[in-house]
């Protein structure tokens, strides 16, 4: 079989499985409750988030605490930097305009969907403080997971979207808070 060809089967196999994952958590929020919920956690990631969050790293590591904060800015500061671009180069479409049957429940932000800047940013943000303390870890991946599903819930990204931005945010992440 011709590479192109097996190439394209897969590119159309992997669309498939990401508008499947897209529909299916649209219908999560199919509710009042649950619109409001999606809604009101993406809007938590547009800033608000990154405002409680040194509060609570304070409170929690004490002196350790400045230093872990600024690593999870200059992580997330970093990424804010490429993170456009990449999307401008990707320039995939959001679910919702891609599919009839997804309804975006939230104005745009930005024109493209790959990878979630909601995901990136979280993760960037939280895998410092993880790093600097374990017990954080299921807080952290809390937050990170309910971003991922409220960005897919609220029909603007897809779940190799949000995964992409999981990965990308959590490597850097990663590489801050060990440098």
């Amino acid at each position: 079989m011709d590479a192109r060809v097996q190439s394209r089967k897969i590119t159309a196999y992997m669309y498939s499985v990401d508008i499947a994952a897209a529909r299916a958590v649209t219908l999560t929020a199919s509710g009042y409750a649950g619109q409001r919920m999606a809604v009101a956690v993406s809007k938590l990631g547009n800033g608000p988030l990154y405002v409680f969050m040194p509060i609570v790293v304070f409170i929690y590591l004490g002196h350790k605490a400045p230093a872990v904060i600024i690593t999870s800015t200059i992580s997330a500061l970093m990424l804010h930097l490429v993170y456009p671009m990449l999307k401008r180069y990707v320039a995939r479409p959001r679910p919702f305009e891609a599919d009839q049957s997804i309804t975006s429940l939230l104005d745009v932000r930005d024109k493209y969907s790959f990878p979630s800047g909601h995901t990136m940013t979280a993760a960037a943000s939280v895998v410092p403080i993880i790093c600097a303390d374990w017990k954080f870890f299921p807080i952290g991946a809390g937050i990170i997971l309910t971003m991922s599903w409220a960005r897919m819930a609220t029909g603007h990204h897809y779940l190799s979207d949000v995964l992409a931005g999981i990965a990308l945010g959590g490597f850097v992440g990663f590489l801050c808070a060990h440098i």
